[in-house]
């Protein structure tokens, strides 16, 4: 989560709506869609990620990321583990301000560069711009098939199927250690989101049919 203006104060009442948090504005606000979100439990931290291709404002902390499940390209399935040494550091979160809530994976930069060499360097698939990208996965059907997406140069990695992170959510954890959750995705209307990669190791979800609201991660 991004900090903004603690002083500055949405004027509209933050809920368990999702429509309701696209009007936040102060580090309070973000605070409060982050404690409905996790069931009551609040944040602990405020993280900063100087990355210029990030939305503007805050994101929401979902989970510390663990695993990712892919369908390559060729039909096999992948599961690209982030290392024990690295799980802390790096996350998915979503964007309050996005009327579906898109996601994001945030990764530390030993994790980047690990991903640089594993899936962007001798990747032979063609590069594209991410927005063009996520408009071909299956056209303009899904909700994150446009709008938004930064205009960096990606490859495709696969479908992504299922994400896999761990968290603190009120009456779902094991003790201090929070609860593993893994969420797979495509499973309402089959438009699973693809993962995406760039010349510098960062993780992109493009396109999909998911969205974010207090339950969790949605199809």
């Amino acid at each position: 989560m991004r900090q903004r203006n603690p002083r500055r104060r949405n004027g509209a009442k933050i809920t368990d709506k999702a429509a309701s948090w696209r009007g936040a504005k102060s580090e309070g606000d973000y605070a409060d869609v982050y404690k409905r979100w996790h069931w009551g439990v609040a944040h602990d931290e405020v993280i900063q990620f100087d990355d210029p291709d990030l939305p503007k404002g805050a994101l929401i902390e979902i989970g510390r990321l663990w695993e990712l499940h892919v369908k390559m390209p060729n039909g096999s399935p992948k599961v690209i583990e982030i290392g024990h040494a690295h799980k802390n550091a790096c996350f998915v979160a979503f964007d309050p301000a996005h009327k579906d809530q898109r996601m994001y994976l945030l990764l530390s930069p030993a994790v980047r560069k690990q991903a640089k060499a594993t899936l962007w360097d001798g990747n032979r698939q063609p590069v594209k711009s991410l927005p063009a990208f996520a408009r071909s996965i299956h056209g303009t059907k899904a909700r994150h098939a446009t709008g938004g997406y930064p205009n960096v140069k990606v490859k495709l990695v696969g479908a992504l199927t299922d994400i896999v992170y761990r968290t603190h959510k009120k009456g779902d954890d094991d003790g201090m250690r929070g609860s593993s959750y893994i969420h797979a995705l495509g499973e309402e209307t089959k438009l699973l989101p693809a993962l995406a990669v760039d010349a510098k190791g960062r993780l992109w979800i493009a396109s999909g049919n998911y969205e974010c609201p207090t339950p969790g991660i949605t199809d």
